[in-house]
């Protein structure tokens, strides 16, 4: 099983979502050449580009989850996003709890579908 997520970056620079879309693709389809089963982690734009973007942004996760038949965790962050106990003083990395609630958060989804 691999994770494929990517993606904050690219939304905190702004790329096209298109781009973003066709290289989480490539990775996809990459990893199911190889028999490698595919998880798919989401993320969210943050609100700097407007909410257009954003929607055209957080729909690729799902989007790709479905076209290509792979497992969806909707949201890598869920819960340590915007927590400020739960992030660097940048406000955007987690910081060792973060890392912990996402790392238990993971553990559960793998544990659900092993």
């Amino acid at each position: 099983i691999v994770i494929i997520e990517l993606g904050a970056n690219d939304a905190l620079r702004g790329l096209k979502p298109e781009e973003t879309e066709k290289n989480l693709l490539a990775a996809i389809k990459s990893a199911k050449e190889q028999k490698i089963e595919v998880v798919l982690a989401g993320m969210k734009a943050p609100p700097n580009y407007g909410a257009e973007y954003s929607k055209k942004f957080e729909s690729i996760f799902s989007n790709l989850s479905k076209k290509e038949k792979v497992k969806l965790i909707p949201f890598i962050l869920e819960g340590v996003a915007g927590e400020s106990n739960l992030n660097q003083s940048d406000g955007i990395h987690p910081n060792e709890r973060g890392h912990k609630m996402i790392a238990d958060s993971l553990y559960q989804f793998l544990s659900s579908i092993l």
